[in-house]
Formats: C-alpha cells, sequence, structure tokens
C-alpha cells in the first residue's frame, strides 16, 4: 500500500491478494491494484484459532466465499456444517469451520465484537440443513418431487433450497428460489404392498416422480 503522488489527492494505493483478472488465454494477470479513500481500509482482525474458538448459532461470523470476506450470521449448525445467511446481496451458504471467522468492528482504532444477531420473530417450518423435497417446475400437480437441502428464507415467503440435477457423486449441485407451496418434508415410511392402478411415487436417483402402477 502506498499514497498516490499528488499532493491533493489523499488516496492510497492497494494490492488485493486474492482478486486477479483473467485474460483471453485464461491466464491469470497480476493482482489488481486500486485506489481507496484511507477509511475504507483496516489491519487485519485478531488472529483465531478455528480448532478452539467455537462459533455459536446467531454469531456474526465473516465468510470467505470468491476471495472476499462477506459479513454475514450464522443461522443454523449441522454437525460439521455452518449455514450462513447474508442480507446484500441476499445468500446462503453452507460452509465448514475453516471458512468462517467471528465477525471484528474496527472502531476508532480499536477492535470490538459485535453482539449475537437477535432472531425474528418469524418461525419457519423447515431447518437450514434439513432434507426436503422440492417442486423445482412450480407446476399443479406436481409431476416430480427433487430432493433438495433447505437453507432458508431469503425474503417475505421466498426460501432457497440447494437441488440436486446430477447423479454424479458430488456435481450439480444449485440453488433456488421457491415459494412455500413448492416444498414438503420427505413423506412418512411405510411397509405396504402395491395394487394395480395405484397411485405411486417412483425414484429416479434424483427425484420422486408421480405416476400409476399398470
Amino acid at each position: 500500500m502506498k499514497k498516490r503522488k499528488t499532493s491533493s489527492d489523499s488516496k492510497v494505493l492497494v494490492r488485493y491478494d486474492h482478486l486477479h483478472t483473467v485474460a483471453r488465454n485464461h491466464h491469470r494477470k497480476p493482482p489488481i491494484t486500486q485506489y481507496v479513500e484511507p477509511f475504507f481500509i483496516r489491519p487485519l482482525p485478531p488472529p483465531e484459532d478455528p480448532d478452539q474458538q467455537v462459533i455459536e448459532l446467531n454469531e456474526i461470523v465473516d465468510a470467505f466465499h470468491h476471495n472476499v470476506w462477506w459479513t454475514g450470521v450464522v443461522i443454523n449448525v449441522v454437525g460439521d456444517k455452518y449455514y450462513v445467511e447474508f442480507k446484500n446481496p441476499p445468500d446462503i451458504l453452507e460452509l465448514v469451520r475453516s471458512q468462517i471467522r467471528l465477525h471484528w468492528n474496527w472502531v476508532q482504532g480499536t477492535w470490538n465484537r459485535p453482539q449475537k444477531h437477535q432472531k425474528t420473530t418469524r418461525s419457519s417450518l423447515f431447518n437450514p440443513g434439513e432434507a426436503i423435497e422440492v417442486n423445482l417446475e412450480n407446476e399443479l400437480p406436481c409431476i416430480v418431487w427433487s430432493l433438495a437441502i433447505f437453507l432458508g428464507e431469503v425474503r417475505p415467503y421466498k426460501f432457497l433450497v440447494q437441488s440436486k440435477n446430477s447423479k454424479i457423486e458430488g456435481e450439480g449441485f444449485h440453488k433456488i428460489s421457491v415459494k412455500l407451496h413448492q416444498i414438503r418434508p420427505h413423506p412418512p415410511l411405510a411397509e405396504v404392498k402395491f395394487d394395480v392402478f395405484e397411485k405411486v411415487d417412483a425414484f429416479d436417483g434424483l427425484g420422486w416422480w408421480v405416476g400409476v402402477i399398470t
């Protein structure tokens, strides 16, 4: 980081560690540099040990995503997965501990930890990280219920889910915004004997197709 040479301009030049432009031949160019106002920069936050520092529900955190740190709130913890909600732009990410850190505010030359986020009174039928089924086509009646993971509510009565559109393990996951009538929990399991002309759901590896036994 260095100041501009012109005395009338107080901006400083910064170089980003993880942001690069990409040439047409897909080779990375040197890191991006930019002149910014001094009040837009700060020192690195206090270091932490992810193996020792516990991050709890409703903690305000920074999440490392697309090579920058985004501030969000932990809305659920499932095993080693942390579900973090962001307001701008609205999004919910599933992350592991190494991808998040406690958020600190830099105020008048001092680091301060914010209080935990206060939960809103609105409740949801599902928890972030819960396995559900989703009607991706928004058709009624639904012809296929796809397997998905519920992420959370991003706007009033609009929900973000993570669905799988490929049978290859670890591939084909995408996020989509849906309405409440497009999602449902897994139906209860039952041991039954099926009859001809009975309406059933048939699983193809990605979702349940509605059909009739012939």
